[in-house]
């Protein structure tokens, strides 16, 4: 990812919270978008990223029950965090 702007929102529905984080940044090409969560997948030189993060992320969410989506084109990349109300609710108090 490129410079840019970087948001995050927060909703609830009945059953399901969710988290979106907006990053106006290059975006991410669609050659790569399948491969982005793999363990130790980085587009960066050795010794300047592991590629952990998302992978980790994923690994979490995935083990409270939620899924992640990606959408991405150039200058907009929308990553959406869906989890059970109880676990949003339960980890909003931490």
């Amino acid at each position: 990812m490129g410079p840019g702007v970087c948001r995050s929102r927060f909703s609830c529905s009945d059953r399901y919270g969710f988290s979106k984080v907006i990053d106006d940044g290059l975006g991410i090409e669609g050659t790569i978008l399948n491969k982005i969560f793999y363990l130790f997948f980085t587009t960066k030189t050795v010794g300047f990223g592991t590629g952990l993060v998302l992978s980790v992320v994923a690994g979490i969410v995935k083990e409270w029950g939620g899924s992640i989506d990606v959408e991405s084109r150039p200058a907009r990349t929308v990553f959406t965090v869906h989890v059970p109300r109880a676990v949003a609710k339960r980890q909003a108090a931490e």
